[in-house]
């Protein structure tokens, strides 16, 4: 059966709603990908195209694969993510939270 206008027009006030609500409740929970997006293209202006993003304990650490680029870097990065800190094998742990 084929819905109508009205219907229709119920369906997506209702989700809308649902929308509205659930962010006024968690406001990061929709945009916790655009959260890795936006560290990704960070650390890309930073350090290139050879790096990766993971999340560890719900915090988000960029791979750069090598100590001498974050040591390199480290004004910059810290610029950018000022509660970082920085592992071996050239990791950085952002201090950015999902």
């Amino acid at each position: 059966m084929k819905p109508t206008k009205r219907q229709l027009r119920r369906i997506i006030r209702e989700e809308k709603q649902k929308l509205l609500e659930q962010w006024q409740h968690d406001p990061l929970a929709p945009m916790e990908k655009d959260v890795e997006d936006e560290v990704l293209s960070q650390a890309i202006a930073i350090f290139g195209d050879n790096v990766y993003i993971d999340e560890r304990g719900g915090e988000v650490i960029v791979d750069v694969g090598d100590d001498t680029a974050v040591e390199r870097f480290y004004g910059q990065w810290q610029a950018v993510w000022p509660d970082g800190i920085m592992e071996d094998d050239g990791l950085i742990y952002t201090g950015v939270r999902i």
